[in-house]
């Protein structure tokens, strides 16, 4: 069974019994997806959740004229529900492999039954939801109250510390994308990134990028 891959890791299923993950088991769907794929769309109907388990994805708000801010960016393990789960059932996100991906998709229906009689596993799920809820809040905070500077380096450091967990790292997104993580364009975050290299702050090489002052850099985030 592949009961152990997909969600022993995932914290948001350790409370429950043996039966209640047979109950799981028995009612999921596994997805795999190739680069660039989408895996739900905005506005699209919210009718599952999803225990993302291999790969990387990015979390992105759609705007007009094919804008886009990226929220923030997924791998394993990750467990996403969205915000209209308990009101419109619509997503009110997207979501897109970033390289190829897995996911594994529960019917709402067994997650509303679980929540209802266990509430161990209530409380995880709640917690979960809200952390990324704060996530996204804060990240819109800091896209409408910092220069675009700032909000580079703030997803430089996020990339390095919290993504990657590496310091040099290979971005796994576009450079353009980059730039949508920062809500800027591409030419923006194309003159920055040469700006913060010019003043030894970063070294790019293609798409391997080495954070040489992270305190400053960490200072312009603040402060920019």
């Amino acid at each position: 069974m592949y009961i152990e891959n997909w969600h022993c890791s995932n914290l948001v299923f350790k409370g429950l019994t043996k039966d209640e993950l047979a109950l799981l088991d028995q009612n999921k769907v596994d997805v795999h997806y190739q680069p660039d794929e989408i895996i739900f769309k905005q506005e699209s109907p919210c009718s599952h959740v999803i225990s993302f388990y291999e790969g990387q994805a990015m979390e992105y708000l759609e705007g007009g004229k094919n804008d886009k801010i990226i929220l923030r960016l997924i791998k394993p393990v990750e467990f996403i529900s969205g915000a209209g789960f308990y009101s419109d059932m619509k997503h009110h996100f997207s979501l897109k492999a970033i390289t190829r991906a897995s996911a594994c998709f529960i019917d709402m229906g067994i997650i509303k039954e679980l929540i209802s009689k266990n509430h161990a596993f209530a409380n995880t799920f709640l917690k979960i939801v809200h952390d990324n809820l704060i996530f996204s809040y804060q990240k819109l905070s800091s896209l409408t109250s910092k220069y675009q500077l700032g909000r580079l380096c703030e997803a430089l450091l996020y990339l390095s510390n919290d993504f990657y967990e590496a310091n040099p790292f290979e971005l796994t997104i576009s450079k353009p994308d980059l730039g949508a993580m920062s809500n800027m364009s591409k030419e923006s975050a194309y003159r920055l990134l040469h700006e913060l290299e010019k003043d030894g702050l970063i070294l790019v090489n293609g798409n391997l990028i080495t954070l040489l002052n992270s305190k400053r850099l960490e200072e312009i985030s603040r402060n920019s």
